[in-house]
């Protein structure tokens, strides 16, 4: 399976018209009733055989459903940038220290996932930058490291990418909180 890396930089929704055009379904983790537009782009899709949804309000976090449909070949998008209600790891953005979840690079690891991040931004009046990039679990030099160094590894790709796109588009980064306030117990208190 493919875990599918987005963020909240320029509209990732966008770049979910190709789902259609996927030969097995995308799974997206996320509560839609906290996510107005999102469950507005989900009703506009109609789809129900390209696009399913996995509550991570359910038993576990949806980590049992996550791993089913990664062991089918299937992809799961999660949001990489938001550190709520999940394990997180302090890492270096932007010249400060700021928390990211680990659950994507967990499940990367765990299940021998591919990891593909994804990024978009508004170039222009309906004009939109979609951008990749893939690392081949088989390809990641993982072999010998702890699954923290995975974890660590694969995270500090993330941010390495994440951290130069928004230098790019740095109006495309919707970042409404205190991105860099450690309190963990503020993030547990909201939702993913």
């Amino acid at each position: 399976g493919i875990v599918l890396l987005t963020s909240h930089v320029g509209n990732w929704q966008t770049s979910m018209a190709v789902v259609d055009d996927m030969e097995k379904p995308v799974n997206f983790l996320l509560r839609l009733e906290d996510h107005v537009a999102d469950r507005y782009f989900f009703n506009l899709s109609g789809n129900d055989k390209s696009i399913k949804i996995i509550d991570p309000t359910t038993f576990m976090g949806g980590l049992i459903q996550v791993t089913q449909v990664l062991q089918r070949g299937e992809t799961v998008s999660i949001m990489g940038d938001r550190a709520w209600g999940a394990r997180t790891m302090a890492y270096q953005f932007l010249g400060e220290q700021a928390l990211f979840p680990v659950t994507p690079y967990h499940l990367v690891t765990a299940n021998g996932s591919d990891l593909v991040i994804l990024l978009t931004a508004r170039t222009g009046k309906l004009a939109f930058k979609i951008e990749y990039v893939h690392f081949s679990y088989g390809d990641m030099d993982l072999k010998g490291k702890t699954k923290e160094e995975k974890i660590q590894y694969l995270l500090g790709k993330y941010v390495e990418i994440l951290e130069a796109w928004v230098k790019k588009y740095p109006y495309m980064w919707f970042n409404f909180f205190d991105f860099w306030d450690l309190n963990k117990e503020k993030y547990e208190a909201q939702t993913i």
